[in-house]
C-alpha cells in the first residue's frame, strides 16, 4: 500500500490532512497517511506557548506566537472555502480576531474532519533521504527522550526509520529567528530580544523601547507596547517608514549602525547616558510635538529635541 508522510500539523499540514479526509469521505481510496508533529499538540505557530529559548524537551521553541496577538489581516481573507467562520462559531464575528479565536477556528476544521487519528505527536523528523525509489524518514520520539532524561541517560538518543512513497514537508519557515549583530550590543545594559521570543507587552511597561524593523511584527509589537504602558517607543526602519501616524510618545527614525554608550553607573543615570539619540524619546509630555519622521540621510539617526537638524548617529545624551 502506498504510504505518505506529512511533516508538521500546522495550518499547511492540517490542510493536507483535510484533503485526504475529504477524498476518503467522497469514496476515494486514500493511501496510508502518517503525520509527524514535533510539538505535543497541533496548530503549528498558532499553538501558543509561554516558553522561549528551549522547549520542554530541550529543542528550540518552534512558536513565535505572543499572548495578545490579533490577526493583522481580515478573517475574510483567511477563511477556508469549505468551512466558514460563521459555521464554526454559529454567528458572525469581527474581522480581526485574536489568536485564540483563530486557533480555535483552524483546529475546529481539523476536529470536524477527524484527522487527529493520522497525527503522531512529539515525533520530530530529523532526516529524510531518497534512494531513487522511496523516502526513508528518520524520526525521534521526543516524549521518550524526555522520559529517559529523567533516568539520567538522555545522551542515549534513539531514532527509528520508516519508508514512504511520498513526503509532504509542511514545517513552515517562520520558526528560526534571524538575529542581527550590531556594534554595542555587548555593552548595552538593557534587554535585546528577537520578536520570536516576544510574549507579553506588559514586560515593557514604564520602559523605553527601540523596535528595529518596519513590517507586521514591528508594527504590532510597537503598538502593543505603547498600549500596555511603555514609556516611549522608537521605531527604526532600514528602507522606508510604515507610512502612518503613531500615538503620542512614539517616534520613527532611519536605520542605525550601532550603539556608542558607556557602562551604566547608576539607575538614575540610565536615561541620561543610555537613551539613544535616534529620534530619542521624549523626557516630558511637553516634547511630544517632535516631528514623527527624522530628516536624516540613510544609515543615520537624529535626536529631534527641538528640531530635526541634529543628525549624528547613535550618541550618549548629556
Amino acid at each position: 500500500m502506498t504510504r505518505v508522510a506529512i511533516i508538521g500539523s500546522g495550518p499547511s499540514g492540517l490542510a493536507q490532512l483535510q484533503a485526504f479526509a475529504a477524498a476518503r469521505a467522497a469514496g476515494t481510496e486514500i493511501p496510508e497517511v502518517v503525520c509527524f508533529e514535533k510539538q505535543s499538540d497541533w496548530g503549528g505557530l498558532w499553538n501558543y506557548t509561554w516558553r522561549t529559548g528551549l522547549d520542554e524537551h530541550g529543542d528550540p521553541v518552534h512558536g513565535s506566537m505572543y499572548r495578545y496577538l490579533w490577526s493583522n489581516g481580515p478573517k475574510e481573507c483567511l477563511e477556508f472555502a469549505d468551512y466558514p467562520f460563521d459555521e464554526h462559531f454559529g454567528k458572525p464575528i469581527p474581522s480581526f480576531p485574536p489568536r485564540e479565536v483563530l486557533y480555535d477556528y483552524i483546529t475546529g476544521r481539523a476536529v470536524r474532519s477527524g484527522v487527529r487519528e493520522f497525527i503522531r505527536f512529539n515525533q520530530a523528523v530529523r532526516w529524510v533521504s531518497w534512494d531513487g525509489s522511496a523516502f526513508t524518514v528518520s524520526v525521534e520520539d521526543r516524549a521518550d527522550r524526555a522520559d529517559r532524561a529523567d533516568r539520567a541517560d538522555r545522551a542515549d538518543r534513539t531514532f527509528r526509520t520508516e519508508v514512504f512513497d511520498h513526503v509532504i514537508v509542511a514545517t513552515g519557515h517562520f520558526s528560526t529567528p534571524n538575529v542581527p549583530d550590531y556594534p554595542g550590543f555587548k555593552t548595552f545594559p538593557g534587554r535585546v530580544l528577537h520578536s520570536h521570543d516576544f510574549r507579553d507587552a506588559s514586560e515593557f511597561a514604564g520602559k523605553d523601547l527601540l523596535v528595529m524593523g518596519s513590517s507586521y511584527s514591528a508594527e504590532d509589537i510597537a503598538l502593543q507596547s505603547a498600549k500596555y504602558g511603555a514609556r516611549s517607543v522608537t521605531i527604526s526602519y532600514r528602507t522606508a517608514p510604515m507610512g502612518f501616524g503613531w500615538p503620542d510618545g512614539s517616534a520613527r527614525c532611519p536605520g542605525w549602525s550601532g550603539w556608542t554608550g558607556g557602562p551604566r553607573t547608576s539607575s538614575t543615570a540610565r536615561r541620561a547616558r543610555w537613551t539613544p539619540s535616534c529620534c530619542a524619546p521624549a523626557t516630558s509630555t511637553t516634547s511630544r510635538s517632535w516631528p514623527r519622521t527624522c530628516g536624516c540621510a540613510p544609515r543615520t539617526c537624529c535626536a529631534p529635541r527641538t528640531s530635526t537638524t541634529a543628525c549624528s548617529g547613535w550618541t550618549t545624551r548629556a
